[in-house]
């Protein structure tokens, strides 16, 4: 359609009118900058997904030291040893 509308401008600019010419260019860069930011765009949610992913891996971690600690509610050792691993990210 975009190419259509382009052919038309540039035959109108053949006919005489000089905006046919200028008003196709536009709309080719035009088109340029949005494949640009789609590309962009791409690439952003797929880093996006990414980074969900590894907070999800990351909240399930958690959630697992957390009933650790109900489960050892009465050792305070472990309570501290499970919270410190779980903060600095390590795993059991």
């Amino acid at each position: 359609m975009i190419d259509e509308i382009i052919l038309k401008l540039r035959h109108e600019y053949a006919r005489g009118n000089p905006l046919g010419k200028e008003a196709a260019d536009l709309i080719e860069t035009l088109e340029e900058k949005a494949s640009v930011l789609f590309v962009a765009n791409v690439r952003l949610n797929s880093r996006a997904c990414l980074d969900r992913d590894g907070y999800v891996d990351r909240i399930e971690k958690l959630e697992a030291a957390l009933r650790d600690v109900i489960d050892n509610f009465f050792d305070s050792t472990r309570i501290c040893e499970i919270a410190r691993k779980a903060l600095e990210g390590k795993d059991d």
